[in-house]
């Protein structure tokens, strides 16, 4: 395994561990929670760090289990390609757009807001790059369903 996946592994494991012994108070400070927090559970709003911790967190062992083996799946060969560190800084910025989307998504929304947890935008992210990266080698449809992800695929994993 890649050192910057096992890394990303470890780490999310870790503070799952956390999270198990401290119950919600992770979930409290570290979650994405919306814009403005007028609406949510205690009144609790978004905070600049939110963007990149919430990945860190899961909603129980099937939920960490799956995002790690997907993460796993594509990560490992997509940083073997890439090198570790454009594929950390993919991962991350994979992490903040998905966050920057849900916040855009659930300030639109008309009813009470929950906060987001998980890192499957980085995991998505990951398998969008594994497709760029091995496009040549699996097939895939002529068109692609998402022309921005290949975008950003392009410019953070290839650096074109």
């Amino acid at each position: 395994m890649t050192s910057a996946t096992r890394t990303l592994l470890i780490a999310n494991v870790a503070v799952f561990l956390l999270q198990s012994v401290t119950g919600d108070r992770l979930i409290a400070a570290f979650a994405l929670w919306p814009l403005g927090g007028a609406d949510t559970p205690g009144g609790i709003s978004f905070q600049p760090w939110q963007i990149v911790t919430y990945s860190f967190l899961h909603g129980g062992v099937m939920h960490l289990l799956l995002n790690m083996l997907a993460l796993w799946m594509f990560g490992t060969d997509v940083e073997r390609v890439v090198g570790s560190r454009r594929f950390v800084l993919y991962y991350f910025v994979c992490v903040v757009s998905a966050g920057i989307c849900q916040l855009l998504i659930s300030s639109l929304a008309a009813e009470t807001a929950y906060p987001v947890i998980g890192a499957s935008g980085g995991v998505f992210g990951g398998a969008a790059g594994f497709r760029d990266v091995f496009s040549q080698t699996y097939h895939r449809p002529a068109v692609s369903p998402d022309p921005a992800a290949r975008l950003a695929v392009r410019h953070t994993v290839r650096g074109a």
